[in-house]
């Protein structure tokens, strides 16, 4: 039990980032690429590893908080459109979440998908109850810890099965995991699509941020920081293994039997679930991208609520006034992105995927904040600053694949 309680804040950001978003686009990258680009994972699993340990440690080294000291260094002004960054980051990831209902709802309310109204209605009954319920827990991060740690465990356990039953070929898995000619060149002309998105999802520098925060909910110190990073790097660790097992049992049931752009709807996804399940894998997934955007939902609104209203400068405990304000403000955001984009965007896969990949625009501000708040913090191991340095430069190259993207 201990030694749970310890991975507990690196399982909470594992349980953010691997939401529906994450196994919708594993699912299409492993349709698309079969086994070939695992390697890929690994990097980014690494990487997230480093940012998330770089963010303990940058935590724990002041008794203020990382908004203060931004705003000390860099001003109000400037602390504040970092806040914001990250806050447009949640939001969008926060209208995947919502998406990702309906898609799920499509099992269960077949008509939903020939009603705009309907589905817009049902985003809104949901984001009321679910701000209901923030609004009147009091010890939010103990709930949603408890709540994650049960989620995550559960999730491993059914991939995990569906995995070994699907066919998945370990040699075939275990190769991918190894970066070839081809499979870096595939990569690198798919960076401005399905590959992108599964960069945004598995390296979620927003995510490894709010660890900042997390490590001073639990009082941990300079000492236990330097202990419990192993554990952190387990729980990423996590994130990265639910990612590779979704695309190793997309890569089995659907690689080279259906194109990825015919991925679209949640009949087509849980076909990766059918030499498991068979007639009822359709209601088994809708299920599973249902936990994965219920579990995330709170929690990915509460970061971009949290660091927000600390850079402003308003408090930065997820049980002040504030912080719970502005966790609201993000849900409500991400709630209005996804109804207006129910009327422009009929699939929700394809906005799911464009989404993700949007917030790769932001990263390379968050991962430099992160950066010099690490410098600052004078404690940090050599390997972990260049470590970091490497995310950033990679949140760089992301993030000009997407502009890229956007421009052609």
């Amino acid at each position: 039990m201990d030694w749970l309680r310890s991975v507990g804040p690196a399982v909470v950001v594992a349980a953010v980032v691997l939401g529906p978003g994450t196994i919708t686009v594993a699912s299409r990258v492993g349709c698309a690429l079969g086994y070939s680009v695992g390697w890929l994972v690994l990097l980014a699993s690494g990487m997230m590893a480093v940012m998330t340990i770089a963010a303990l440690y940058a935590g724990v080294s002041s008794s203020q908080t990382p908004g203060s000291r931004l705003r000390q260094r860099f001003g109000r002004p400037a602390t504040i459109s970092i806040g914001l960054v990250l806050f447009l980051i949640v939001a969008l990831f926060q209208s995947s979440n919502n998406r990702a209902l309906l898609l799920a709802a499509e099992y269960f309310i077949p008509s939903i998908n020939d009603s705009k109204g309907l589905s817009i209605g049902l985003l809104f009954a949901f984001n009321a109850f679910v701000i209901l319920f923030f609004l009147r827990a009091r010890d939010v991060y103990k709930v949603i810890e408890s709540a994650m740690l049960l989620m995550v465990g559960t999730m491993i356990v059914c991939f995990a099965i569906n995995a070994i039953a699907g066919g998945v070929s370990p040699g075939s898995a275990a190769a991918g995991l190894i970066p070839t000619p081809d499979s870096v060149r595939a990569t690198m002309q798919s960076l401005t699509g399905d590959i992108r998105a599964l960069l945004a999802t598995t390296f979620s520098v927003a995510g490894a941020f709010y660890q900042c925060y997390l490590v001073r909910e639990r009082r941990w110190s300079v000492q236990e920081v330097k202990f419990r990073s192993v554990d952190s790097a387990i729980g990423i660790g996590t994130l990265g293994l639910l990612t590779l097992l979704v695309m190793w049992t997309a890569a089995a049931a659907l690689h080279g039997k259906m194109e990825p752009s015919e991925v679209k709807d949640i009949a087509s996804l849980a076909n990766s679930l059918r030499p498991t399940f068979g007639p009822a894998a359709t209601m088994v997934f809708a299920m599973g991208i249902m936990a994965g955007a219920i579990s995330s939902f709170v929690g990915n609104a509460l970061i971009g609520g949290t660091v927000f209203s600390d850079c402003v400068g308003t408090g930065s405990r997820a049980s002040q006034p504030f912080p719970r304000r502005f966790t609201v403000a993000a849900l409500l955001v991400g709630l209005v992105i996804a109804s207006l984009s129910v009327l422009t965007i009929e699939s929700n896969v394809n906005f799911i995927v464009i989404a993700q990949g949007l917030t790769t625009l932001g990263l390379p501000v968050m991962a430099l904040a992160l950066l010099w708040l690490l410098l600052d913090s004078k404690i940090a191991p050599k390997w972990l600053v260049v470590g970091t340095l490497f995310g950033v430069l990679l949140t760089f190259v992301v993030a000009i694949a997407t502009i890229v993207k956007l421009v052609s």
